[in-house]
């Protein structure tokens, strides 16, 4: 196991290797698997404190003694004593095998490494998984070492206000276009070729030679449970695209995870919110402002599953975007989602023509415009309500009024 420290960019790797196991199949189902989520489609449960109680569905009781504890992915009834993670809750509603409720498991939350019913296969993945992780460490490694030897890139950073604190904090990184140097450190640290390929971090031209898939590019490593997962990398020019992530693998989809959350906890705790932007850059300056309860999807719209891990933490999420028509829309689209239940989203739009967190932190002051931008933030659905709601009021054409009555 290895960790990234928030103040200090080294990565650790521990000498413990653990084979492919109940331990190995148990860290992945937590990875996806929510256990309030999971319990919630069988028993109906409340907040209580951090945790949640509801009847319990293993023996008769009138008040509830069933408790579901979210930070803990743990599950416990003072009533009959019954208790355990996700796959015992799984294999005892359901009264399945302990092989049958991870295949159940991996079903209902598209875990790909573990769909394969072959164990043979899935062992295979296990490690393919472990070494993808391995990896894109040592390659993290090596881009934030680039990045500190690159004058160009790090006045760069430098221009957009990005502390070295918050380089170290984020652990951001460069990619160069010298592909020897990145083929030449992989190849000391013993990563093949097969393993860069798997991993995403190469890819082949027409010649089939092998290529960097990310350059000329500052990096930012995406962290997952103190795991580098994948990454995200911002053209230094004007070039195209203007940002690219890694693609899908069997340790990173973007649909579910997110950029900056393995840093929000402590912010969780002084906000009471978490702050949902766009970009990377947003995160790391709000975070550098001192709001390190921000976090921003990874170049995607936000998702059923982004919605869903951030309900975890059952505080307010607000939506923290641009007003123009884009902002708008993209807001828009996220009311069409199916919505966990007790779930509080707001949204805080930014007026100002061409601004966004980035750009206003880095004004004189800006960290006071965006404190009363999110302070004035709205329920979600009320806002469009409301706009809905005048839109009707203002047309006296009846089909108009029939359309915004259908909406609304």
């Amino acid at each position: 196991m290895f960790f990234i420290l928030y103040n200090n960019a080294e990565f650790f790797l521990g000498s413990v290797l653990y084979p492919v196991s109940f331990v190995d199949v148990n860290k992945v189902i937590l990875e996806y698997v929510a256990i309030e989520d999971l319990v919630s489609k069988y028993v109906s449960l409340e907040k209580s404190g951090s945790s949640f109680k509801g009847l319990c569905p293993f023996h008769q009781e009138k008040t509830p003694s069933f408790y579901v504890m979210p930070d803990e992915q743990f599950f416990y009834c003072f009533g009959c004593g019954i208790s355990g993670n996700a796959i015992t809750f799984m294999m005892n509603i359901e009264s399945l095998t302990f092989k049958e409720a991870i295949k159940k498991l991996a079903e209902e939350y598209h875990i790909t490494s573990l769909l394969e019913e072959n164990n043979e296969q899935t062992s295979e993945n296990l490690k393919n998984r472990k070494l993808i992780l391995e990896t894109n460490r040592i390659a993290a490694l090596f881009y934030h070492k680039n990045l500190l030897k690159n004058d160009f890139a790090l006045n760069y950073l430098k221009n957009r206000n990005i502390s070295k604190k918050m380089i170290k904090a984020f652990a951001i990184g460069f990619a160069s276009n010298n592909g020897e140097d990145f083929f030449n450190y992989m190849n000391l640290k013993n990563i093949e070729l097969n393993k860069l390929y798997k991993s995403g971090l190469i890819r082949l031209d027409k010649n089939n030679k092998a290529m960097q898939f990310f350059f000329n590019r500052i990096m930012f490593p995406i962290v997952d449970k103190n795991k580098v997962i994948g990454f995200g990398g911002r053209v230094l020019n004007e070039g195209k695209p203007k940002y690219i992530n890694s693609s899908d693998s069997l340790v990173f989809n973007k649909r579910t995870k997110l950029f900056g959350y393995n840093l929000i906890r402590e912010g969780i705790k002084k906000f009471k919110s978490i702050i949902v932007t766009e970009g990377y850059f947003d995160v790391i300056s709000l975070h550098q402002a001192g709001f390190t309860n921000a976090v921003a999807a990874l170049g995607t719209a936000v998702t059923e599953e982004h919605l869903k891990l951030l309900n975890r933490h059952s505080v307010p999420i607000i939506f923290l975007m641009d007003g123009d028509e884009a902002g708008r829309k993209s807001a828009e689209k996220i009311t069409k989602l199916k919505m966990p239940e007790n779930i509080d989203l707001r949204l805080a739009l930014i007026e100002q023509q061409n601004e966004d967190p980035d750009s206003i932190l880095r004004k004189e002051n800006g960290k006071k415009q965006l404190e009363i931008i999110l302070k004035n933030s709205l329920p979600l659905f009320q806002y469009f309500l409301d706009l809905l709601l005048d839109s009707f009021k203002s047309t006296n054409n009846i089909e108009e009024k029939i359309i915004l009555e259908e909406k609304i």
